[in-house]
């Protein structure tokens, strides 16, 4: 089992910074870790890239888990991955699904977002490994949505998938840890940590797995992904050695002052010790 080091702090106060510039710095030029024995995970496209202009080794992968999984189980993503006009191939096939729309869009950070509310149930049942009526009731679709339907779509949708190879974004995720792949391993780094869901998560262990040491960046404070199945929980609930980080290079004291007003309210999440930086700042009405 890995020996886990945990890095969480609130917004501005440098999780990032210290996972590349202390831990990653130390793997290499401290432990002499092999760079193509490092992994470096992160939950958005966006901390990807900028991960990638940080960090100035040659690692195994810098990249999010989908990347990662898809590499490593060697899907074409042009061929193979059910998106835009692919959807209608599905659709032609799946006499309930015909007439339906199935587009997705991209958010500021590069996920993938299901227009269709039947397919929003479905994915968000995936990533927090539970059943569609529940998933229904977490996000408030059981009364618009024939949920009959959406489990005769998703049915139809894993026929299909099995009969012609297509996958779904989900499925870059599972089948990494179904094919049981193994990467040789020394350490791995995992930023945005409160944003994984589950199924990720089982990911991120997978990995971790074949690690000697591991190290997980994030604040379930700011968690924004809970409509896509993230759940801050797991993050929560890591044990490790914590090495927080508290002073923040980004918010300033009015605006912390407010923050804290809303975070006193909060009921379950980590204690935090958090610093603004040292300008007033403007709250405007």
């Amino acid at each position: 089992m890995a020996v886990r080091t945990i890095i969480p702090g609130p917004p501005g106060t440098g999780k990032t910074y210290t996972l590349i510039n202390k831990y990653l710095v130390n793997e290499i030029n401290g432990l002499h870790t092999n760079p193509k024995k490092i992994v470096y995970v992160t939950f958005s496209n966006a901390a990807a890239e900028e991960a990638n202009k940080r960090i100035k080794y040659p690692l195994l992968y810098i990249s999010t888990l989908h990347h990662l999984g898809t590499r490593e189980c060697k899907i074409d993503t042009t061929t193979q991955l059910l998106k835009d006009r692919k959807w209608k191939q599905f659709t032609s096939q799946s006499k309930i699904c015909r007439g339906m729309k199935f587009e997705t869009k991209k958010d500021i950070y590069g996920n993938t977002i299901h227009q269709n509310p039947h397919m929003r149930i479905i994915s968000y049942a995936r990533s927090k490994k539970i059943d569609l009526i529940e998933a229904a009731l977490q996000l408030d679709l059981h009364h618009s949505v024939d949920l009959w339907l959406t489990e005769q779509i998703n049915e139809d949708l894993k026929s299909y998938k099995e009969q012609t190879g297509m996958i779904e974004f989900s499925d870059m995720i599972t089948q990494f840890v179904e094919e049981d792949k193994r990467l040789a391993l020394d350490a791995v780094f995992l930023d945005e940590a409160q944003d994984l869901s589950p199924l990720q998560w089982d990911m991120f262990f997978h990995i971790e797995k074949q690690c000697e040491r591991s190290y997980v960046a994030g604040d379930d404070d700011q968690t924004i992904y809970g409509f896509q199945g993230a759940d801050p929980n797991y993050f929560m609930s890591q044990e490790g050695e914590r090495d927080d980080q508290e002073i923040s290079r980004r918010v300033p004291r009015a605006i912390h002052k407010e923050a804290i007003k809303i975070l006193d309210q909060l009921t379950s999440r980590i204690d935090k010790k958090w610093i603004p930086r040292d300008a007033e700042g403007t709250v405007y009405p």
